[in-house]
């Protein structure tokens, strides 16, 4: 298993967090994910990026439940499917990933009861079998951090062929893909990394040229509604 790591500026960090969400309601994980589709879509020919999607679980599911007394992280980890084709329009793909987000139950939380427990042939849900090769966790901003590190020896078997993690630190996005080595060569990675870094400024200058916030169907609380 091999790393590679990319920064973003304090600048572009503070409107990524900050500037960027009044042009579409957005949340960070809606951009970075439409950020990552973007690249893989140019790197992988168009193939649809299937990836495991990580949380922390401190976001409120929805059902008015109070954790603000607890302590640690509910971690979640389910896999998402994101559409994406070469040259898409930015005001068209990001409505769509930050509705297929939204419309995951419960940001994910009880898939590995559906995973793990139930026979999927029985769920209504076959494709659960299948194990995403690339997963992504953001993992929030932090005031004070000695450096993330890898967490795994380095024989133990690697569940993905790539996993990136992001973070805030001193005020900078520091994204780090750890990948490996066997299925890529560090060019590789190096390029896909650059591209994902190029498509994330893309999204920042977008959102800020935005003066009017453009509402998607959830905003309106109505599933039933489409894009159009």
């Amino acid at each position: 298993m091999a790393q590679w790591e990319i920064n973003l500026d304090i600048s572009k960090t503070a409107s990524l967090l900050n500037d960027c969400h009044h042009a579409y309601n957005t949340e960070i994980n809606d951009l970075l994910l439409c950020a990552l589709s973007r690249a893989f879509t140019q790197w992988n020919n168009g193939t649809p990026l299937y990836l495991n999607l990580e949380g922390h679980g401190r976001e409120d599911p929805g059902d008015g439940r109070d954790t603000s007394r607890s302590v640690g992280w509910f971690t979640s980890s389910y896999p998402v499917l994101l559409e994406g084709e070469k040259g898409a329009d930015l005001s068209r793909q990001i409505p769509a990933i930050k509705e297929t987000l939204r419309k995951i139950p419960r940001k994910g939380i009880g898939y590995g009861i559906i995973r793990y427990l139930t026979n999927p042939e029985k769920s209504g849900f076959p494709h659960l079998n299948k194990t995403p090769e690339v997963s992504f966790n953001y993992l929030g901003v932090f005031n004070e951090l000695t450096g993330l590190e890898l967490s795994m020896a380095p024989d133990c078997p690697f569940p993905y062929a790539l996993d990136i993690n992001g973070l805030v630190e001193s005020g900078s996005l520091r994204l780090i893909f750890a990948y490996n080595s066997r299925r890529f060569n560090e060019v590789t990675i190096r390029e896909l990394a650059e591209q994902y870094k190029t498509r994330l400024y893309e999204i920042i200058r977008h959102c800020r040229k935005r003066k009017v916030t453009c509402r998607t169907p959830w905003d309106y609380g109505d599933s039933s509604l489409t894009e159009q």
